[in-house]
């Protein structure tokens, strides 16, 4: 299937879309793109598109440099806010964004505070929103099924944000952090020393190894059997993702610990901090458990997954953004459901294909947006895959005619591709999916 993208002036025009019901396809409102609504069948009332618009719009202005002026500014502004957005108002965007609704307000919140505040402030979170048996709090709500629910996606939401920040979620596990980082920066100036001004300490790096085995002993305590060997070893992890330069002795002493104790290859990392894979992992996971609703898939709406991997890519660090770009390059099919989902306008036989190509450029803009670009350039390279397996590469863009008509194609089709190739350009892997682009004529020689 061929995708003409010639002269794609779809600006602001809905598509009508017959499936039992009838579903609106906003392309643009108010300046932000809106991926699909929700459907209104003959035996229920359902705002079209009323859920989309509003989480595409919070979605769309979710960013690590986006600070809203009423964004909550204390922890009690902030679980009032949770419990309002998610819990009791029914707002249906929640519906559709779940945890990731609650990510977008969390992890904001946790960066403005200072970082020695930021663990305890997470403990605190996730008890506020606890449902104890015999006590159900957010009286508004429908059902007690509905309100344990959203609590769920409270706490999703927040542990998830404690994950992209480098935090434990228990009181047990964070007590075990703030020992480890006392222990690795003793370790540090150890390994520091060692490597050089060996001659003024007695140390070694076997004396490490050593002193490293007695720390797992130790936090793990109370641990047995098979927990008590992960434990160690996740914990032995996140002592290597640290950054060793000019200690080097140190990696030495954590690869001897896992050789001789695990006989296990350490995980593979960049040593760009502690907890730098499990926010990756966490991100990718959200990638991995994409659909479960065939409804909403016939139809091309996202579940909340997409929004869980979206803007946990958006809000993650740029360590944990090039540690995923990093775990996925030699992949052949990372992010497939998402780049299915991308994709998904070009079958879509209903609609002109125009439309269709207009729609797809956008998701793609959309996802990418606030990705580092490596990571961009896996979405993107990942995406094309998809168009040329399925045959919806577009036939090739006559740039010499466009530009005579260049005020109709604002915020059009052009400047969602524009946006994406600079988004990826000047990294080894964006380059070459640029080079893909002009190979089939989407970008400018």
């Amino acid at each position: 299937m061929k995708i003409s993208v010639l002269f794609l002036n779809v600006y602001e025009r809905p598509l009508r879309i017959r499936r039992g019901g009838e579903m609106t396809f906003s392309i643009e409102r108010a300046g932000r793109p809106v991926i699909g609504s929700r459907v209104q069948a003959p035996d229920r009332q359902v705002p079209q598109g009323a859920s989309f618009q509003a989480a595409l719009q919070r979605a769309s202005s979710s960013s690590p440099a986006s600070q809203p002026s009423d964004e909550p500014q204390t922890e009690e502004q902030l679980i009032e806010r949770l419990h309002r957005d998610i819990v009791t108002d029914y707002q249906p965007e929640a519906d559709e964004m779940q945890g990731a609704m609650v990510l977008d307000q969390v992890k904001p919140f946790l960066d403005r505070l200072p970082p020695d505040q930021r663990q305890a402030t997470v403990l605190r979170l996730l008890k506020a929103f606890e449902t104890p048996e015999g006590h159900i709090p957010g009286e508004k709500a429908a059902t007690t099924y509905d309100i344990r629910q959203r609590y769920a996606w409270v706490r999703d939401g927040i542990g998830y944000a404690a994950t992209l920040s480098g935090l434990a979620t228990d009181p047990a596990e964070a007590q075990r952090r703030e020992g480890e980082e006392a222990f690795a920066s003793k370790l540090y100036d150890r390994g520091n020393k060692l490597e050089y001004r060996p001659d003024e300490t007695q140390d070694s790096q076997a004396a490490m190894a050593t002193d490293i085995r007695a720390f797992l002993d130790e936090t793990t305590r109370g641990a047995e059997g098979k927990a008590a060997t992960e434990m160690k070893w996740t914990v032995l992890n996140r002592l290597y993702e640290r950054d060793w330069v000019d200690a080097g002795p140190v990696m030495g002493a954590i690869e001897q610990v896992a050789a001789q104790d695990f006989g296990r290859e350490l995980l593979p990392t960049m040593h760009r901090g502690a907890g730098t894979h499990a926010a990756a992992e966490a991100i990718r996971n959200r990638a991995g458990i994409m659909g479960g609703d065939p409804d909403r898939e016939a139809l091309g709406i996202a579940n909340p997954q997409f929004y869980s991997l979206a803007i946990g890519a958006r809000h993650a660090s740029r360590a944990a953004q090039l540690e995923l770009a990093d775990t996925l390059s030699g992949e052949r099919v990372p992010f497939s459901d998402v780049t299915q989902f991308i994709t998904m306008p070009l079958l879509d036989k209903r609609n002109s294909l125009q439309e269709n190509g207009l729609e797809m450029f956008r998701r793609l803009e959309w996802m990418t947006r606030d990705m580092e670009g490596p990571l961009a350039a896996q979405v993107v390279g990942k995406t094309l895959d998809e168009m040329q397996s399925t045959g919806g590469l577009p036939d090739p863009i006559d740039f010499n005619h466009w530009q005579a008509d260049h005020e109709s194609w604002g915020g059009s089709l052009l400047a969602d591709v524009n946006a994406v190739a600079d988004r990826i350009k000047g990294t080894s892997a964006g380059d070459a999916v640029l080079a893909r682009m002009r190979g089939y004529g989407m970008i400018r020689d």
